[in-house]
Formats: structure tokens, sequence, C-alpha cells
């Protein structure tokens, strides 16, 4: 599999430097096209082996590097019987086991509120530890599609247990408390409360000039439907870009409470 994708790279920087022939552009485009059709056919066999997929598999790419690494070491040993390479491939196991270990208890001890970026609706992720609430609207949680393409992927990163999943009809746009954080979400209806710490608006209320003023509220908007102009939006951006984060423009916002309460 490998010189067979080193061959399309090949290939592929051939199209680049002969691009000013357009009969041996031509070739090559043809052997390119034999060749992906190729690995496409062996990726599907792949595919559909039993357990030849990892579903829920997270590796960095420090881990990644060091487990290369380890087998070209390994590899190197076994042909030239090097015991120095044996000690370098022992330490760079340890390496990659710490790593993991320190990720691990590091991700146990996780307090976060994710709100994604999803076209059209709402999501919320209430993270401790390895346990979570997935609250969304009753559109997106029934769209497993959705759910893949945009948030399970985080789950996997954060190495997180199946979530809970609530339905935001059920809130009816009230206010709720996380890790002693209130977040209300907002709607056109949403009555003007200064003690909350974090506001998910999907709706612009009848209020806004008040939430907007207050900067002690974190304001995480995430639908600007209402917003007739988004002169209001963008002036409290400028005066103060801590307080409001537009989820549309810069995509998923995460508040981590952990460092919150650190800095507290």
């Amino acid at each position: 599999m490998i010189p067979l994708i080193f061959t399309i790279l090949i290939l592929g920087i051939g199209t680049i430097a002969l691009s000013f022939n357009h009969s041996i552009l031509l070739f090559i485009g043809k052997i390119h096209s034999f060749f992906l059709t190729i690995l496409l056919s062996k990726l599907t066999l792949l595919n559909n082996i039993s357990f030849s997929i990892s579903k829920g598999l997270f590796i960095s790419k420090w881990e990644t590097f060091l487990l290369y690494l380890s087998i070209v070491l390994i590899l190197l040993f076994f042909n030239y019987k090097y015991i120095f390479l044996q000690k370098i491939f022992i330490t760079i196991l340890f390496f990659i086991i710490s790593l993991d270990i320190i990720e691990d208890i590091g991700l146990k001890s996780q307090k976060k509120i994710i709100v994604y970026n999803i076209p059209n609706h709402i999501a919320v992720d209430l993270i401790s530890g390895n346990k979570h609430h997935f609250i969304a609207d009753l559109k997106l949680l029934k769209n497993k599609e959705m759910i893949q393409f945009f948030v399970k992927n985080n789950w996997n990163f954060l190495d997180l247990n199946p979530p809970n999943l609530l339905s935001l009809n059920d809130f009816n746009f009230s206010t709720i408390i996380c890790e002693g954080k209130t977040i209300s979400f907002v709607n056109e209806n949403w009555i003007y409360n200064k003690d909350i710490d974090i506001a998910i608006i999907n709706e612009k209320p009848k209020n806004s000039n008040q939430l907007f003023k207050n900067t002690k509220i974190v304001k995480i908007i995430q639908n600007k439907s209402g917003f007739q102009s988004s002169d209001l939006i963008n002036q409290d951006l400028i005066n103060n870009n801590y307080s409001v984060n537009d989820v549309t423009v810069k995509g998923a916002y995460i508040y981590n409470i952990n460092l919150e309460n650190a800095e507290n």
C-alpha cells in the first residue's frame, strides 16, 4: 500500500513538472488514474474486512511520529543487531506510554463547555471528565450523519464516553447550571438576567442592548436570526472581543472551566 501511495505522489509531482507538455501530461494523467483506481479498490477491500477499522481511536501527531520512528528502529535492530538501537526503541516506547498516561490523566479532570458551529442547529457539550451531556435540537439528535460529521471526532479526541443526549426542546430556552457556571439559551422572548455566566444566542432577544453591554457575560452567537444588521455584534466584538464569540464566523467555541477557575 505504501509503495502504491508513493508512486501516486511521484506521478502527481511529475504532472506538475511536465504540465507544459500536453501529450506527456495526458499520458501521466491516465497512469495516475489507473493507480488511483487500484488504491481505492484496495481501501474498499480493507474497509470490508471485519475489525479492520478501529472507531473512536485517536492518536496525536507526536504519538504517530514516535510510533513510526520506533518501527524504523526495531527494523534496523533486527537487521544490524546493534544494542543501542534496541535501547532507543525501548526509550521511545516508554515516552509513548508516558504521553498516553499523561493525556488520559488530563482528560479525566477536564471540565469544558463546547458550543459547536452546525448550520441551522444548536449543539452544546457539557463535559466533566470522560462523561458529558450533549444538548441539541431534536432535528439534529435524529440526524446521525450530521453528528458523525460535525461532533463525533471531537468526542474521540477528548476520549469521551457515549453521551447523555438531551433535547433542547425540553429546556424551552431556560437556564441551566454546569460545574457552577450558569448557562442561558437565548431566544427572542428571553428575559434578561445579569447573573448568568454564559449566554448562548440562537435568536436576537428584545433586550439585546442590555445583554451586549454586560461584559461579564460570555456571549456565544450560534445563530444570527433576528439580527437585521451585524453592526451591534461587530461593534461589541471590537470593544470587547473576549465577551462575544460568534461561532458562525470563528467556529466552535470552547469554554474551559478549569482555566477559568484557576484564574479566579
